[in-house]
Formats: C-alpha cells, sequence, structure tokens
C-alpha cells in the first residue's frame, strides 16, 4: 500500500513538473514572439471573430490576416467562404506552434505563412485584417496604401491607422470585453 501511495505521488510530481516546464516554454517562446514581432500573442473572441467574417465584402477573392496568431480568423474566413483563399501571416513562434498543431481541422482554402507581413505582397488581396500595436499599425500603413488595390477591405482591430480615416467604426462588446473594429475600404 505505501509503495502505490509513494508511486502516486512521484506521478504527481512529475507531472507537476512537467506542467510547469510548460508554462515557462510557453512564457519563453511568447517573449521570444513579442521581441520578434513587436505583438503579443493575444487571442481574438469570437464575437469579434464572427463580425470580421461578416464584413467580407465578397465571398471569393483573398483575404489576408496580418499577424495571424494561432489561425482562429483565418480558419474562421476559410469556412465561412470556401471560395475565397485565407491566408494567416505570423513571424511569433508560440502562434506558429499552435497553428500546426491545429492544422488537422484546417479547411482547405486556408493557408499559414510563418513569414513578416512587411515582406509580403499584398496586392492580390481583397479582404485584410490585422490586430497589431499602435507602432506596427503606423510603420505598416504606407505599405498598404501602396499594396491594396481599390475595392479591398481592411479591417484593423482596437489600432486605427495614423492617416487614413475608417470608413465605419464599429465597437463591440460583450460585458467587460470592449473592441473597436475600424473599416477602411480602399
Amino acid at each position: 500500500m505505501e509503495t502505490a501511495i509513494m508511486l502516486l505521488a512521484i506521478f504527481f510530481l512529475l507531472v507537476l513538473i512537467a506542467g510547469m516546464l510548460l508554462f515557462a516554454a510557453t512564457a519563453f517562446l511568447d517573449l521570444v514572439g513579442y521581441l520578434v514581432a513587436d505583438v503579443p500573442f493575444i487571442p481574438i473572441p469570437r464575437y469579434v471573430v464572427e463580425k470580421v467574417v461578416a464584413l467580407a465584402p465578397k465571398k471569393d477573392g483573398v483575404f489576408y490576416d496580418l499577424g495571424s496568431g494561432e489561425g482562429r480568423m483565418v480558419t474562421a474566413v476559410a469556412r465561412a467562404y470556401p471560395r475565397m483563399r485565407a491566408i494567416g501571416i505570423e513571424k511569433a513562434p508560440l502562434p506558429v506552434l499552435l497553428t500546426r498543431f491545429s492544422s488537422k481541422k484546417r479547411p482547405p482554402n486556408a493557408k499559414f505563412l510563418f513569414k513578416d507581413f512587411n515582406n509580403v505582397n499584398l496586392s492580390d488581396a481583397s479582404f485584410v485584417y490585422m490586430y497589431l500595436l499602435t507602432k506596427v499599425s503606423y510603420r505598416l500603413e504606407p505599405k498598404l496604401t501602396a499594396e491594396l488595390k481599390p475595392g479591398t477591405r481592411l479591417v484593423s482591430c482596437d489600432f486605427p491607422l495614423k492617416v487614413r480615416q475608417p470608413d465605419q467604426t464599429i465597437p463591440l462588446s460583450r460585458g467587460n470585453n470592449k473592441h473597436t473594429l475600424y473599416v477602411y475600404d480602399f
């Protein structure tokens, strides 16, 4: 009986140590991601995803999620619009790993690139989404202005562009969780 209790205690101790190591590794990868990407990994709530999906200007074309995180938005757009190519671009390691683990549930029209979105040509985009910090949005605005063609819709969550004024501002909230979508029609 004492041996069984001892083995159970060792098992729980090993599980605790494994959990602490996993937490430390996750925190480390998130910190590396922030240093690499200038943006922390913050998953967006489902109600925001649903609203962004509903804002698609058409049901086909090419959708880009700049800083796609774990792929939640790309997957939702790809499922809602099977004729639209949905492309997520992410350069932080933790979200990329999460995307790789969830790849079995990925629709065939969804694709993820482990790249810096500053080095991806967006001229074929019909719909673009981003949830980036102010400084990153400001730095990205000239690229967006140069590459997005007329008719392309950009939706920025919580952080507007510096110069261009939004065509729509959509406040969203659930309880204490508040977000604002800034919609730009190029």
